[in-house]
C-alpha cells in the first residue's frame, strides 16, 4: 500500500512538472511612483489563442508586496490550468489609490495600474483586453473593486476577498496607516476614498462582482454593507460568507470559486 501510494505522488509530482507555467519577475521604472515597481507575472506555457489570453490582476493585501500570491499559491499551476495571464504587482500599502503629492510623494498606484501596467502587459503580451480581471484580499478586494469603478471597462470581472471597503472605519486600525495616505481624519475626504463613494460608477457600468468573505472575518460588515447597497441599486453580483477569518487559509481556499467565476463568462 506504501508503495502503491508513493507511486502515486510521483505520478503527480510529475504531472504537475509538466504543466508549470512560466513566472516572470519584472522592475518597472515608472512616472507614477518613485522608485520601480516590482511585478510578478506568471504565463500560461503553451501557444496564445487567436483572441489572446485572458489576464487576471492580483492585488495583494497590506503588509504585504507582489511576493504574497506566489510565496501562497502555485501560481504557475494556476496561470495553465486556467489559460491565463496572472499579474501581480507590488501594493506598496497604498490602498491602490494616488496619495496626493503634499501627502507622500511617488505614490500613484491607481495610475501606475491603470495607465502603465495594463498598457505594458499588453503591449508584452497577447492578451484579450475584452477577458481582463481584477481580483485582491483585504486592501487589495478594496483596490479590486476601486479600480473596476474608477474606469469603467477596463475590468470584465472583479472578485473582492475579506474586503476593506469602509475607509473611514479604519482610524480604529492602529496598525493600518492610513493617515499616510489621506492626511489626517477628515471624514469628507476619507470616504471619498472608499468604493461607497463610487457606487454611482458601478452601479451604471457594472462589471461582473463576486464578494467572498469569511463568517469571522474582523471586515464582513465592510461586505454586508456593501451587499446591501449593491441590492439596494440593482447591482447584480455573488455574494458569498463562508466559514473562516481574515487569512490566508481562508483566501487560499477560494481559488477554485474565483477562477470558476472569471472562467465562466469567458465569451459572453
Amino acid at each position: 500500500m506504501m508503495r502503491l501510494a508513493a507511486f502515486i505522488l510521483g505520478v503527480l509530482v510529475s504531472a504537475m512538472c509538466m504543466v508549470h507555467a512560466e513566472i516572470r519577475k519584472f522592475s518597472v521604472t515608472s512616472a507614477c511612483l518613485a522608485t520601480p515597481e516590482r511585478v510578478v507575472v506568471a504565463v500560461p506555457d503553451a501557444k496564445a489563442p487567436a483572441e489572446g489570453w485572458p489576464t487576471l490582476y492580483l492585488l495583494n493585501g497590506y503588509l504585504d508586496n507582489e511576493e504574497a500570491w506566489i510565496k501562497r499559491l502555485p501560481l504557475d499551476s494556476l496561470a495553465n490550468a486556467n489559460s491565463t495571464i496572472i499579474i501581480c504587482p507590488d501594493g506598496r500599502d497604498s490602498f491602490y489609490w494616488d496619495v496626493d503629492e503634499s501627502v507622500c510623494a511617488g505614490l500613484k498606484m491607481e495610475g501606475f495600474i491603470t495607465r502603465e501596467l495594463v498598457a505594458m502587459v499588453d503591449s508584452m503580451f497577447a492578451s484579450d483586453k475584452t477577458l481582463r480581471s481584477i481580483a485582491g484580499y483585504s486592501m487589495g478586494g478594496h483596490g479590486a473593486l476601486y479600480l473596476a469603478a474608477r474606469h469603467p471597462g477596463m475590468f470584465k470581472n472583479v472578485v473582492a476577498l475579506s474586503g476593506a471597503f469602509d475607509i473611514e472605519q479604519l482610524k480604529a486600525v492602529s496598525w493600518i496607516k492610513v493617515p499616510s495616505l489621506l492626511g489626517p481624519y477628515d471624514r469628507r475626504r476619507w470616504n471619498a476614498a472608499s468604493v461607497f463613494a463610487h457606487m454611482d460608477s458601478l452601479a451604471a457600468h457594472a462589471p461582473r462582482i463576486m464578494l467572498i468573505c469569511g463568517a469571522s472575518d474582523t471586515f464582513l460588515p465592510d461586505s454586508k454593507r456593501l451587499h446591501a447597497e449593491f441590492d439596494r441599486r440593482g447591482v447584480k453580483h455573488v455574494y458569498k460568507v463562508l466559514p473562516g477569518d481574515h487569512h490566508w487559509r481562508f483566501w487560499r481556499k477560494q481559488m477554485p470559486a474565483l477562477f470558476d467565476f472569471i472562467n465562466s463568462d469567458r465569451r459572453k
